[in-house]
């Protein structure tokens, strides 16, 4: 699973309904493929269990976001309490 060029522009999408779509068909389903890989992975080396985190953006009502993410956390409710790595940043 690869980012390609048409990605990255993904992000210029104006409008937030627009570029939301772009980036929940086009972008998070391969950040969900690199993320549960990648969650797998760390499972096995770190002996904890390692959930993916992905931006949802939920709090937008206006602008459009300039980027979009996901982390990998050793905690289901969230990744901001305790160290996430790697974390990726589209934009």
């Amino acid at each position: 699973m690869t980012f390609t060029k048409k990605d990255f522009k993904a992000m210029q999408t104006p409008g937030l309904e627009e570029r939301m779509a772009v980036i929940q068909t086009q972008i998070q389903p391969k950040f969900r493929e690199i993320g549960e890989s990648l969650a797998t992975y760390l499972s096995a080396k770190t002996g904890t269990d390692m959930f993916l985190h992905i931006a949802r953006h939920a709090r937008r009502s206006v602008n459009p976001p300039d980027s979009t993410w996901l982390a990998v956390a050793n905690s289901k409710r969230g990744y901001k309490k305790t160290p996430a790595f790697p974390s990726w940043d589209l934009g």
